[in-house]
C-alpha cells in the first residue's frame, strides 16, 4: 500500500511539472558581424566603361542583320591607356590603346589604337591616324555567324587611313580625353569594304558593313621612364 501511494505522489509531481508555465526568455545575445560581400564579375575580368554600337549588314543569303554589341570588359591594366610624346615628324602626338571584350565570349571584342596631334593648349586633336580590331559572334538560326575583317595574312586589324584601294574608312564625333580624369569619349561611324570583310561563307564584292556606336570609358595615363618613345615612332624615324 505504501508503495502504490509513493507511486501515486510520483505521477501526480511528474504531471504538475510538465504544465508549469515556462519562464521568459533571456537576453539576446550580441548581433554577429556581417560577412563580407562575394566577389563579382568572371573570372579575372574587370567591368571598366562599355564601348557599344550596332553591327550592320546583308550576309550572303539577303538577310538584313541589325545585331547590337556591348564591350566592356578588360582583361589586364594595359588594355586602357593614353600617352603623350615627340612625333620624330609631327611634334607633339598622343596615341590611345584601348581594348573591351564580351564578358563570355573571348571572340566578341573590340580594340582601338588611336592616334593625333596635340594642340598648343593641351587639348588633343581629332585622330589621324586610327586601327581597329573588331569581332562579333552570334547563333542566327542555329548557324554561326562571324564577322572580322579584313581578309588575307594581316589578321584581323583595319587600318584608317588605308592605302586608298579600299573604301574601308572610320569617323568620329564629339572626341574628347579630359587628361586629368582620364575619361574618353567619342560617337564612330566604321564603314567595312567587302574586300576588308572575312566571308568564309560566300564573296560578296557589293556588300558593305557598317558599324555605328559610342565609346565612353576611362584610360590610364603611361607613367613611363624619361627618354622612351613607343615602338610605332622608333620604326617611322627609322624609315
Amino acid at each position: 500500500m505504501k508503495k502504490i501511494y509513493l507511486l501515486f505522489i510520483a505521477i501526480v509531481f511528474t504531471t504538475v511539472s510538465c504544465f508549469t508555465k515556462k519562464g521568459d526568455p533571456g537576453p539576446a545575445g550580441t548581433t554577429g558581424t556581417t560577412g563580407t560581400t562575394g566577389a563579382t564579375g568572371a573570372g579575372t575580368l574587370d567591368k571598366q566603361g562599355s564601348i557599344t554600337g550596332t553591327l550592320a549588314y546583308v550576309d550572303y543569303k539577303d538577310s538584313t542583320l541589325s545585331l547590337p554589341f556591348t564591350y566592356e570588359y578588360t582583361e589586364s591594366l594595359t588594355d586602357s591607356h593614353f600617352d603623350t610624346y615627340n612625333n620624330y615628324f609631327n611634334g607633339p602626338s598622343y596615341e590611345i590603346i584601348l581594348n573591351r571584350r564580351d564578358i563570355t565570349d573571348a571572340e566578341k571584342y573590340a580594340s582601338f589604337y588611336i592616334s593625333g596631334l596635340v594642340k598648343e593648349d593641351g587639348s588633343y586633336d581629332m585622330p589621324n591616324d586610327v586601327s581597329v580590331d573588331f569581332s562579333y559572334v552570334t547563333l542566327i538560326n542555329k548557324n554561326l555567324f562571324e564577322f572580322s575583317g579584313p581578309n588575307g595574312e594581316g589578321g584581323t586589324t583595319v587600318y584608317f587611313p588605308t592605302d586608298g584601294k579600299s573604301t574601308t574608312n572610320i569617323s568620329f564625333t564629339n572626341f574628347k580625353l579630359d587628361t586629368l580624369t582620364g575619361r574618353l569619349t567619342f560617337g564612330y561611324v566604321m564603314t567595312y569594304s567587302p574586300d576588308d570583310i572575312n566571308n568564309d561563307d560566300k564573296f560578296d564584292d557589293a556588300t558593305n558593313a557598317t558599324i555605328t556606336g559610342n565609346v565612353d570609358v576611362v584610360v590610364s595615363r603611361v607613367n613611363k621612364p624619361v627618354g622612351t618613345t613607343p615602338i610605332n615612332t622608333q620604326a617611322a624615324a627609322l624609315n
